[in-house]
């Protein structure tokens, strides 16, 4: 077997990769690695899968919460020779109904456009991949806006949500409630209880059309952050093409804004 895709219902407790010894391309999910303990009032995340073969040349992990660092430390231990690497977290534009979202923020992946903030997001990412030499092609989810440009889409610029949406804000919007223990007690199995004080994730639908507003506001900044971040991870810029070198090997650098 040289190409396998696992969505996100496999067995962590029962699953071995370790003997597919020609295996080259793999897509894997994580999301349902992710668990909530109501007793400690925390998240855990399952192990996951321990050992890599040495043998894949391209690897995609879609919808995974927790660290990056750790993450990336076990692929470069198990198969540096990686041409291609995906990684694609679990994010309030993919998956806002995602319980990981009610008790955690969006720092991982809002990075802003910032000069200051670029350049430490891009020599941290340096830092994770360095051990990957064979690497041509590099995917990762990271955003160069930050909040204020996603509540500024919300709240500002309705008149190019898509038609017939309404963005909805209240984390209560249509929960009935008395208080802070009734809406404790309203949470669904493995999951925390709704916080009153964060506000509530915009559907999926309204992320699925452009903004010219947006556009407008962030277009040339956004571009820039993509650039620099392109740049410092290989130290040779190349602004019209976005590519970038690491290793004197070429590697696409795609982010998404």
């Amino acid at each position: 077997m040289s190409i396998l895709t696992l969505s996100d219902e496999w067995e962590p407790s029962a699953f071995d990769l370790t003997p597919l010894t020609e295996l080259q391309c793999l897509s894997i999910g994580y999301h349902n690695l992710l668990r909530y303990d109501s007793s400690q009032q925390s998240f855990r995340i399952l192990t996951r899968v321990n050992k890599f073969p040495s043998s894949l040349r391209r690897l995609e992990i879609l919808h995974f919460h927790g660290s990056t660092q750790r993450l990336v430390s076990l692929i470069e231990s198990c198969c540096s020779r990686l041409v291609e690497l995906r990684l694609v977290r679990c994010t309030m534009f993919e998956d806002p109904g995602c319980k990981w979202w009610r008790i955690n923020n969006h720092t991982d992946y809002l990075v802003g456009h910032h000069e200051d903030n670029v350049r430490d997001h891009a020599t941290i990412l340096g830092k994770y991949i360095e051990g990957l030499v064979y690497l041509e092609q590099l995917y990762i989810n990271s955003f160069f806006i930050n909040l204020d440009s996603v509540f500024r889409h919300r709240l500002e610029h309705r008149k190019y949500h898509p038609r017939g949406h309404h963005d909805r804000t209240n984390p209560v919007d249509g929960v009935m409630m008395h208080n802070a223990l009734h809406l404790a007690a309203l949470a669904p199995e493995g999951a925390p209880p709704i916080n009153p004080n964060m506000p509530l994730l915009a559907d999926k639908i309204l992320w699925s059309i452009s903004c010219p507003e947006c556009e407008y506001e962030l277009q040339d900044s956004v571009g820039n952050a993509e650039s620099l971040a392109a740049s410092l991870l290989s130290g040779e810029p190349s602004r019209a093409s976005g590519r970038c070198y690491v290793n004197a090997r070429a590697i696409d650098c795609l982010y998404q804004s």
